[in-house]
């Protein structure tokens, strides 16, 4: 009857009844159980830096031993040109 009503599938319904009744343990500092949640982006294209450091080489400008360095090609470029390479990102992970 809980299940017509709230819409949900049996199975969740089974595993919160566990967690209530003790048989599924419920860690208390976590949200999601361990490994849910979504991967980073280097998780899902590992090779994702080399990638765009190398769309940037020709055009970065200052000290290449500092971390801050600059291009002049916008991030939503680099973006298309990642998605072209079959990695699509948005200019927001771009910028990340």
């Amino acid at each position: 009857m809980v299940q017509e009503i709230t819409g949900l599938s049996s199975h969740t319904l089974k595993l919160g009844h566990d967690q209530l009744t003790g048989v599924e343990s419920v860690s208390k500092d976590r949200i999601r159980r361990v490994g849910g949640g979504r991967k980073s982006i280097t998780e899902i294209y590992s090779d994702i830096e080399t990638a765009l450091l190398g769309l940037v080489k020709e055009s970065t400008q200052g000290d290449p031993e500092s971390p801050l360095l600059w291009t002049n090609k916008s991030l939503d470029h680099l973006a298309e040109a990642l998605t072209a390479q079959g990695m699509p990102v948005s200019s927001q992970t771009v910028s990340r």
